[in-house]
């Protein structure tokens, strides 16, 4: 696991106004229609197996039915992307973003006893390999003494990076809005998501069902 805090990510867009009143209205569709299907077959002779170079792959189309799911959310009289529909509906999002931002600082923190950890490593190096060549045994005792040093600051800053760095990911990632500019989602699961979001507030705003 890289122990790097995440990139910046959207986590909010600009959301248009609409009437206390008016509910989130989201309508999915599902379609099935004969498409062109990509195949392929692979044929071998005896002692070969699939994979195998002396295979004869063959590409072929064939029409079957192929089912699409959209889905579209209107709030108001405004058509809204998935990204606006995440920022109204998700009604935890605002506290999420702030353990995303404390988590990413506490991530970043954890990188300073890193640093220090590498300057003691540096020094008991040299402090050693110069008590080798002359003989100082003041200067082994310094070596290992940095060494310690260097292995305890280090196991700070992992301690300190283990959870704060693996949680600010997981939240970048759930809160990310890029690529979420579309204002039809296709996929069935995913409309079904969408769906159960927007019971859910129309349900906290009091607007019922959509």
């Amino acid at each position: 696991m890289s122990l790097k805090p995440p990139s910046p990510v959207t986590t909010s867009v600009p959301v248009p106004s609409a009437p206390e009143a008016a509910p989130m209205e989201v309508s999915t569709v599902s379609e099935t229609q004969l498409e062109d299907v990509q195949k392929k077959s692979e044929t071998c002779p005896q002692g070969h197996t699939t994979g195998s170079p002396d295979c004869i792959v063959t590409h072929y189309t064939v029409k079957e039915p192929v089912t699409r799911t959209k889905t579209t959310m209107t709030f108001g009289s405004h058509r809204l992307t998935h990204a606006q529909f995440l920022t109204i509906v998700e009604a935890d999002r605002p506290e999420r973003i702030v353990r995303l931002e404390d988590e990413t600082a506490q991530c970043k923190r954890a990188r300073i006893p890193r640093y220090i950890a590498i300057a003691l490593g540096a020094g008991a190096i040299g402090s050693l390999g110069y008590a080798m060549v002359t003989k100082d045994s003041v200067g082994t005792y310094v070596g290992i003494g940095l060494g310690a040093g260097s292995l305890a600051s280090l196991g700070i800053g992992l301690g300190m990076a283990k959870g704060s760095c693996r949680e600010a990911k997981a939240l970048a990632h759930e809160l990310d809005l890029s690529g979420k500019d579309v204002d039809v989602v296709h996929g069935r699961e995913r409309g079904a998501t969408i769906q159960e979001k927007a019971v859910q507030y129309n349900q906290r705003s009091g607007t019922g069902a959509p």
